[in-house]
């Protein structure tokens, strides 16, 4: 009985790891955040004609998220749309380490309360997802259903 037992845990655990990175991400030689983040963009702006957005640089993410400066990020992507009413922004991060996530949150509610305040257009239209090391901060009339798409991407079903 206990072989059997035993062998069904090694069943679970291979059957766990054949389902690869649970993290949503793709490992391997053939991507990495930075491809599956701005694959996940870019498919968003398809979805949501984002035409307009233009990709911020590193200086330019510290001054929309203050205090980033102090974390370690494995990647970072940010594409807004400017100052305008109707402002849309898209910001993906992956921190390197779990310890920073909290931070990163923080500042990401500070952003999001700038935003509906600055623009009153947007009170409502802000959403944050967090998955395993991922934050996704998304200000359009589309948020719910863009975070959701980003939720999507950590539900990995191998069965």
């Amino acid at each position: 009985m206990k072989k059997c037992g035993f062998t069904a845990l090694i069943f679970i655990l291979m059957l766990v790891s054949a389902c690869g990175n649970l993290s949503g991400n793709y490992t391997g030689d053939i991507y990495d955040s930075r491809i599956y983040m701005q694959t996940f963009y870019s498919a968003e702006s398809e979805k949501y004609d984002f035409s307009s957005m233009s990709n911020l640089s590193s200086g330019e993410i510290k001054t929309y998220y203050q205090g980033t400066g102090n974390i370690e990020f494995e990647d970072q992507l940010v594409y807004t749309s400017g100052t305008d009413e109707n402002k849309t922004e898209i910001a993906l991060f992956k921190v390197k380490e779990a310890v920073d996530l909290e931070d990163l949150v923080y500042i990401i509610y500070l952003r999001k309360d700038e935003v509906e305040t600055t623009w009153q257009s947007n009170k409502g239209n802000c959403d944050i997802a967090i998955n395993n090391n991922y934050v996704l901060f998304v200000v359009n009339q589309h948020a719910s259903d863009i975070s959701d798409d980003f939720d999507e991407l950590f539900d990995v079903q191998c069965w």
